[in-house]
């Protein structure tokens, strides 16, 4: 695990950038909403975020064959911390593989998929001299 600090926001352009492109060659609308105000940079490990939400949203869009695939980002800052919490749904039946640290769990879901993943991270201060 590499802990640093890193602009979530390109990292989440990036994602999007990625998966939109994927969305719209199978013909789905892909949705991605932030909601509140992202820090410009957090410290956390950068590859990790960037890998799981790579993962289940690549599975929202390949096992959705209509309809809507949606990322939300919900921001809330409170006590110094600031929480991020990543909601991914589809309109389609999907099969995801979630992994632990501890182990692995197979989630089978038809209709919808909805998953919210909350992370806490901590904001950076940047001071310019």
């Amino acid at each position: 695990m590499e802990r640093q600090n890193f602009q979530i926001k390109k990292v989440l352009d990036d994602i999007v950038t990625e998966m939109k492109g994927r969305a719209e060659q199978k013909g789905l609308d892909f949705q991605f909403v932030v909601e509140g105000d992202l820090p410009y940079t957090v410290f956390g490990d950068a590859q990790r975020i960037r890998q799981m939400l790579q993962n289940v949203l690549g599975n929202a869009v390949k096992f959705t064959a209509e309809g809507i695939v949606k990322f939300i980002v919900n921001v809330e800052t409170f006590d110094n911390a600031t929480s991020l919490k990543f909601t991914i749904s589809d309109s389609g039946e999907t099969i995801c593989i979630l992994k632990s640290s501890l182990n692995y769990a197979t989630v089978a879901l038809s209709i919808r998929f909805v998953l919210v993943v909350q992370l806490r991270v901590r904001p950076c201060v940047s001071l310019l001299v």
